[in-house]
């Protein structure tokens, strides 16, 4: 018979205090715990915690009952402990009590016996032990307290001593000034505080005004007035909070406008669950995506519903091979690809929105880029010839300590709540796996899990499923620019990477369903995270100092991944050579080449044309086997030798079909351009084929990248290692087929 566990109430009395109540039965020996916790929050973080706990055991007529009081808050900390036993006439009772303040540490511990002699009365024993750990001195000063009987008029006993007096008159009296300076900050910390950044929000705003009158209408001015809205919009929900606090009737005006708003959000909650809005929305995202697919492709591109039917073979497959089918929730699965179709269509199909993305892609590299002045200072200008080492990890310890300022400043919880809501309702997900999945977009695969940071600890296996699937199936943006310079359309890339973020989710809960009961589902859960740091200049330190653990990870797992997958690699070519597989007359065998028989049917139910089905399956088993640039870089051959011999067509004014085996001819798999007798290795590929082929290839993921995603998470979350070892590589498998879903729906929209 198990221990069973419930919880018996979860209430929130305010909008910053919570009280939650959890009992603990064990029904085989009747012992009872139950904990009652109640925690405040000021500003988004835990300002006080109180936690009382109770257990109670009876075991053959013997009564056991502890009891503890666990008080913290503003820098105080109570510690109460009780301990009863009762048992055939005799009864003990235990007390602790310590407390601590301002660095005083004082701990009184009482201990009571009473016993029932055979002729009914009573005997009490009692002692009682007080410590004081503070100071030396201060433990003099009790003592000589305790025996004199008394204390001096200002409440504390001083053993009357000399002291050496130091210094000159002058320097004393600087030292006391400098003590009652340092007392009024410590004091008025607050306030001071507020006054500063009161001073810096109204030079802020003193500098926006003359901007805009100065000039206004380049991109500049435009980015300078989005982000002041933004940072007004903060500013005045922190002062609200502030308001509500404190009770200020000065903003009864901000205060009323915001309760609207809340009232209103949970309205709209309540709303929505009693109208079961996330499952009509789910509804609606379907039939929308089965019109659109049989009237406007079905009619016009009968030949791109092979990618629908790969998409439906796909999501087949992997609930086949699901973790646990019987626990997966379809919601996540049909609205992230949903969601993912949606996406296809605002990048694939409008030029505004392909814009707009493009935009926020190369505003978010031009700011990572300022990790290569940090990286150039410390390695030199050739920094960038050892470009994953010196250029993509220098990256990572920018980013973690950018990351670290903001959960300090308390921007990165606002970010999550807010923008992880929307998610949730329509994916029915975790807030902190929605910020990975969408922080990937722009966020490398290593960075992008920092903005889930203190959350990664409580996930379950499925969210880190998740976490690790997102981060597979897309791209950074420094990588992207990688990409791009082997010719590879960066609109395609962009696109790849932001249609992959949702269906990552949706594969992923397909792929590895929730089975464990979560505490990262609700909206308090955000704000649990402990301030680690006492001002700016310290957040940014333990942020530079935590990348460094996870740089140090990332290099190890890829130098073992990468060395050990060349030696399995090399052991099939040499078993390839026994058994008589020697070039010229038959290609090596190597894990490349066995996966381009593999993955031919998965490349021609991408949409692939049936002759480049080969091709496209030996890309995907390179990008597999080494990684993606080395796949590009064969891509980019395909797409060089095409536009050769475009070229070449062009200035003979005639076609491929009209110029064939008159101007050019196959040479095996090369082609030859009769005329010039230039000779394109490897041949072309057709141009739906290149689009496919590059949305398929657009995910970091393979053998290698799981060493990177486990040395990152394991330097974050030590304790998770276990579990994260066991899922990443479905995981990986996941962030690819993710890719392919991709590279489907731009199979299905292509064109048509």
């Amino acid at each position: 018979m198990s221990i069973r566990s419930s919880k018996l109430a979860a209430l929130r009395l305010q909008d910053d205090v919570v009280v939650t109540v959890t009992e603990v039965k064990d029904p085989k020996s009747g012992a009872v715990d139950v904990t009652v916790a109640k925690e405040t929050y000021v500003d988004g973080y835990v300002d006080a915690v109180e936690v009382d706990k109770g257990h109670v055991e009876v075991i053959k007529g013997h009564l056991e009952i502890d009891t503890s009081h666990v008080e913290s808050g503003h820098g105080h900390l109570e510690i109460d402990s009780k301990h009863t036993e009762i048992s055939e006439g005799h009864k003990e009772v235990h007390e602790r009590r310590t407390e601590v303040m301002e660095g005083h540490v004082v701990e009184i511990v009482a201990d009571t016996e009473m016993n029932v002699r055979s002729d009914g009365k009573i005997v009490t024993a009692a002692s009682v032990e007080v410590k004081d750990t503070a100071t030396p001195t201060e433990v003099k000063d009790m003592e000589l307290r305790n025996r004199k009987g008394g204390t001096k008029t200002d409440g504390h006993c001083h053993e009357e001593s000399k002291k050496k007096v130091r210094g000159t008159w002058f320097s004393r009296g600087v030292h006391r000034v400098q003590k009652r300076m340092s007392t009024f900050v410590y004091n008025h910390a607050r306030l001071i505080s507020l006054a500063f950044q009161i001073l810096f929000l109204m030079c802020y705003y003193v500098v926006f005004a003359y901007a805009m009158y100065y000039k206004f209408g380049d991109e500049g001015s435009i980015r300078f007035l989005v982000i002041t809205i933004i940072l007004t919009l903060y500013v005045l929900n922190r002062v609200a909070k502030t308001a509500i606090k404190k009770r200020w009737t000065c903003c009864c005006w901000l205060v009323g406008s915001i309760r609207c708003l809340q009232a209103t959000e949970k309205a709209f909650w309540r709303i929505s669950k009693a109208m079961k809005l996330k499952i009509i929305m789910c509804v609606m995202m379907m039939i929308f995506f089965l019109v659109y697919v049989i009237v406007v492709v079905g009619l016009n591109s009968p030949r791109n519903l092979i990618s629908a039917a790969g998409i439906i073979f796909f999501i087949a497959t992997f609930f086949v091979f699901s973790y646990d089918p019987s626990a997966v929730l379809w919601r996540p699965v049909v609205t992230g690809l949903s969601m993912q179709f949606i996406f296809a269509l605002i990048l694939m199909r409008s030029e505004t929105g392909a814009m707009t993305f493009l935009y926020l892609g190369e505003r978010i590299t031009e700011f990572m880029a300022y990790a290569d002045d940090g990286a150039k200072f410390v390695f030199g200008p050739n920094y960038a010839d050892h470009f994953f080492a010196f250029k993509v990890l220098p990256v990572v310890i920018f980013f973690s300590t950018v990351v670290s300022i903001l959960y300090y400043w308390g921007v990165m919880q606002f970010v999550i709540k807010h923008i992880g809501r929307v998610f949730t309702l329509i994916m029915d997900t975790t807030p902190a796996e929605n910020i990975v999945a969408v922080g990937n977009i722009f966020l490398g695969q290593t960075e992008a899990p920092l903005l889930a940071g203190p959350y990664l600890e409580t996930m379950t296996r499925s969210q880190l499923h998740t976490v690790m699937t997102s981060g597979f199936a897309t791209v950074a943006g420094p990588i992207m620019a990688a990409f791009a310079l082997y010719k590879v359309p960066v609109l395609h890339l962009l696109s790849a990477s932001v249609m992959s973020a949702p269906a990552a989710i949706g594969i992923s809960k397909l792929f590895y369903p929730e089975t464990e009961e979560t505490t990262a589902s609700s909206d308090e859960h955000i704000y649990k995270v402990k301030k680690r740091a006492t001002n700016t200049i310290e957040a940014a330190s333990n942020g530079a100092i935590e990348a460094i653990k996870i740089v140090a990870n990332i290099i190890a797992h890829l130098i073992a991944f990468v060395s050990l997958l060349m030696f399995m690699n090399a052991a099939f070519t040499f078993l390839g050579y026994r058994v008589g597989l020697i070039p010229p007359e038959y290609p090596e065998l190597t894990f490349q080449l066995v996966y381009s028989y593999i993955f031919w049917p998965v490349a021609f139910m991408m949409g692939v044309s049936s002759q480049d089905c080969g091709r496209v399956a030996e890309l995907i088993g390179t990008k597999m086997i080494i990684n993606e640039f080395a796949a590009y870089a064969d891509l980019s051959n395909y797409i060089l030798n095409r536009n050769d011999l475009v070229t070449y067509l062009d200035a003979r004014n005639v076609t491929m079909e009209t110029g064939y085996l008159s101007h050019w001819g196959y040479d095996g798999n090369d082609i030859i351009l009769h005329d010039t007798q230039q000779l394109l290795t490897g041949g072309i590929i057709t141009d739906r084929s290149t689009v496919i082929a590059t949305y398929a290839l657009c995910g970091f993921s393979n053998a290698s990248a799981m060493g990177i995603m486990l040395g990152a998470l394991v330097a974050i979350i030590p304790k998770r290692k276990a579990d994260l070892s066991r899922v990443v590589f479905r995981a990986m498998i996941a962030g690819n087929v993710a890719s392919f879903m991709t590279a489907c729906m731009a199979g299905l929209l292509y064109g048509g």
